[in-house]
């Protein structure tokens, strides 16, 4: 099919996403503690008074808004990811007699239950490095809960619609999670 400099690109553009994953947690926090600086401030207070929403409820729906953005960009990076890794695994092949592709053979590597060796690491410990994101996950869906509560009970009929319209936003990364797991289960078919 393709010789392994042809795939060059898709090197590069797993490189690239896997680089803005960590950089948009970087901004991620970097944004809510800027915005809790700013909630201190006097700006806050005059923008407070000026509009008469509730500080508790704009903090609120600001964390709601922060987390929708930071993990759908977190989960539209890994799934590019891992659709790149589907497209080496289906363009190329591993015929006898032929040189494999380092690409496929790594992408082989990640996902085959029997490179994991002799003592037979569990599923968990294979994964390892990748689950600083999971309790990341759960942390977001946990804050945008209480955050969500927060803004429902506040006194802002405003607010409590931002609010809502961003709860309902939560569903693109869960579609996207979803076809994460769908992305991996085809990977493994092709294995």
């Amino acid at each position: 099919m393709f010789n392994a400099s042809n795939f060059e690109a898709q090197k590069s553009e797993v490189a690239f996403f896997t680089e803005k994953a960590f950089q948009v947690s970087f901004v991620y926090f970097a944004g809510l503690a800027a915005f809790f600086a700013l909630s201190k401030s006097d700006v806050m207070t005059a923008v407070v008074h000026a509009t008469n929403l509730p500080l508790g409820g704009l903090i609120a729906v600001v964390v709601l808004l922060l987390n929708l953005v930071y993990i759908t960009l977190a989960c539209a990076c890994l799934f590019a990811i891992l659709k790149r890794g589907l497209f080496i695994l289906k363009y190329t092949t591993s015929s006898p007699g032929s040189q494999p592709s380092v690409h496929r053979e790594w992408e082989v590597f990640v996902r085959d239950d029997e490179c994991m060796g002799e003592i037979k690491m569990r599923s968990i410990a294979w994964n390892i490095d990748n689950y600083y994101m999971i309790p990341l996950f759960f942390a977001i869906v946990a804050v945008s809960l209480v955050a969500a509560i927060m803004a429902a009970t506040c006194n802002s009929t405003i607010l409590q619609i931002a609010a809502a319209a961003l709860v309902i936003l939560h569903v693109i990364p869960g579609f996207i999670l979803r076809q994460l797991s769908v992305l991996d289960h085809q990977c493994r078919q092709l294995l």
